[in-house]
């Protein structure tokens, strides 16, 4: 619209200086049409400026600003040193086994997703890390913040700020801009938690977990209740953070961008997996397609042992030990 009404004023006032290459006869033969014409052209200026006034102001799209939130010296534990033991650690419901013999360390810094199916114990495991027994052992300095969808850390008696205040161990700038990138504005931080949406409670909660003293946080589910701009906010907030991070998520997008290891629930056992969502999807495919190859192989063995069985003259100790040789391949193809 601006670029349309600077044309039209450009053309009108182009019509008020005649070229220097007409005379001066061609130059009054002109002057009437040319009057009718900037008038024309002042016209249309006229007529987008009262556009222009009439539209909408529209604010700029929402921009992320990358923060580092880095604990202080007394909080923080050296990279890669162990923060979370597991040693031989099974763990049945009813008759159910959910897994059995994990053994594995999680090290400090690391941003682990724990993947795995529905109802296969990922919850499970969680509430054992923060109860702590017998086959799991803590760091002498970890200190834990769990997350989940109850959010009892949000104290509704409170404003928004005033749970800031009540956590942080950080100074009122980094509050203000880890709360910014969430997509609160400066007229929330006085709002009451009760007239919160469910949404901007689960954003407080987190930033109240990210701006605390604890040096290894657990997020249950997270992503629930956040829309796109939120979640790419959580995703720089996570891996700007200098502590480990410990998370469910089934949002595979995000479970990419933010994990540097994976801890993967499947067929009753949990396995620490040292590579990025994308790499251990791609360990995956090649393992499978070698499991396929390898029965493949084993197939054909069958088939050869059978043909040899068919033979007339085979001896019986011929025979025997290609039956057993035969066995031995079916048990190796289940």
């Amino acid at each position: 619209m601006e670029e349309a009404q600077l044309h039209h004023e450009k053309t009108a006032q182009g019509l008020r200086k005649p070229n220097k290459r007409f005379s001066s006869r061609q130059i009054r033969a002109a002057k009437p049409g040319k009057g009718v014409q900037e008038k024309k052209q002042h016209k249309t200026i006229k007529a987008l400026e009262q556009r222009v006034d009439r539209l909408e102001k529209v604010e700029k799209p929402f921009q992320q600003k990358a923060i580092k939130i880095t604990l202080p010296e007394s909080s923080q534990i050296k990279q890669g040193n162990t923060v979370i033991r597991v040693n031989q650690l099974s763990t049945k419901i009813g008759n159910r086994t959910l897994y059995s013999n994990a053994t594995f360390s999680l090290k400090s810094g690391g941003k682990v997703a724990l993947i795995g199916k529905n109802a296969s114990g990922k919850t499970t495991f969680l509430r054992q890390i923060i109860h702590s027994n017998d086959a799991i052992r803590r760091g002498d300095k970890v200190k834990i913040a769990y997350f989940d969808q109850q959010l009892k850390q949000v104290d509704l008696t409170k404003t928004l700020w005033g749970n800031i205040q009540e956590v942080s161990i950080h100074d009122d700038q980094m509050n203000r801009d880890c709360l910014g990138s969430l997509q609160f504005v400066a007229a929330d931080l006085v709002k009451d938690t009760t007239v919160l949406s469910g949404g901007e409670r689960v954003k407080l909660a987190l930033a109240m977990i990210l701006l605390s003293d604890a040096n290894v946080l657990i997020l249950d589910e997270p992503t629930n209740y956040l829309d796109i701009n939120a979640m790419k906010a959580l995703e720089t907030l996570i891996s700007g953070y200098s502590g480990t991070v410990l998370f469910v998520s089934h949002d595979r997008t995000f479970v990419r961008k933010v994990a540097t290891s994976l801890l993967v629930l499947e067929d009753e056992k949990l396995r620490l997996f040292d590579g990025t969502y994308t790499e251990w999807e791609s360990a995956k495919k090649t393992t499978t397609a070698r499991v396929e190859e390898d029965k493949l192989l084993l197939e054909m063995e069958m088939s050869a042992i059978a043909a040899k069985l068919m033979e007339p003259r085979l001896t019986a100790t011929e025979k025997a030990e290609l039956e057993k040789r035969y066995q031995e391949v079916v048990a190796k193809r289940k």
